[in-house]
């Protein structure tokens, strides 16, 4: 910044000796940019350095005593920006990569994830000390909001598979509990089972769908592990089973 100052000097003390006034007569080095409130900036550091933004008046002044602005965040947010800024002054990697399409809707996937563990959480939890029909409707819900996002994901964005797969089980999910917990009675084998067989269709019903190698994987692993449970709850519910 100081070759940028005196540089601007010269510049000023051609232009005044142009039109008849007297020249910047100081010598170089003597001049100074100060910000609009009469804060001197360090000739040292560049502007990103010192916090200045696009549209900030900065005036130039003769130098002066004193000690040289030190830029000041108001918060956490605002100096993690300008140090992102910073790093990337030349090129390089910033901070914080730029937000695409896919990293928006692969982050909107995880919150309505949370979401939906939230309300599977509470279900099961009201469920457990009440027989009331309310959490599995709340939960069978919050499972055909997301039946029709899948729905509209499919028809809209065929090649949004991500999309797809993160609604799909999501309302597999939801709705295995809300089918578990809507019959009457103590939570046991019997609505297990109801919730396990849900599963196993839904992830069928995804795995044909979308016909993918990794999903098939994923589709084969689910069907096996929740096809034993229901084998389990299926004889449980007639006699009891050891937990062996």
């Amino acid at each position: 910044m100081e070759g940028f100052f005196e540089g601007m000097v010269e510049l000023f003390d051609a232009d005044l000796k142009r039109k008849g006034f007297e020249g910047i007569t100081l010598p170089a080095g003597s001049y100074e940019l100060h910000k609009i409130n009469g804060v001197r900036l360090d000739i040292n550091k560049s502007l990103d350095e010192l916090g200045v933004q696009d549209g900030d008046t900065l005036v130039l002044v003769p130098r002066v005593a004193g000690e040289s602005f030190e830029p000041q965040y108001e918060s956490l947010s605002s100096g993690l920006a300008a140090m992102g800024k910073w790093l990337g002054r030349e090129g390089g990697d910033r901070m914080f990569a730029p937000v695409t399409p896919l990293t928006a809707a692969h982050t909107a996937v995880a919150i309505i994830a949370m979401a939906a563990g939230v309300v599977v959480a509470l279900t099961l939890r009201a469920r457990t000390f009440t027989d009331n029909p309310v959490p599995a409707a709340v939960a069978g819900a919050v499972g055909v909001l997301l039946v029709v996002a899948t729905s509209v994901v499919w028809w809209g964005w065929r090649e949004r598979r991500d999309l797809f797969s993160g609604f799909g089980w999501l309302a597999v999910v939801l709705l295995a509990v809300a089918g578990a917990c809507a019959p009457p009675g103590t939570l046991g084998a019997a609505h297990g089972l109801i919730g396990l067989v849900i599963v196993i269709l839904g992830a069928i019903a995804i795995g044909v769908m979308t016909r993918k190698r990794w999903q098939t994987a994923v589709v084969t692993a689910v069907v096996t592990v929740c096809g034993i449970l229901a084998a389990v709850a299926a004889v449980r519910m007639f006699r009891p089973a050891s937990a062996q």
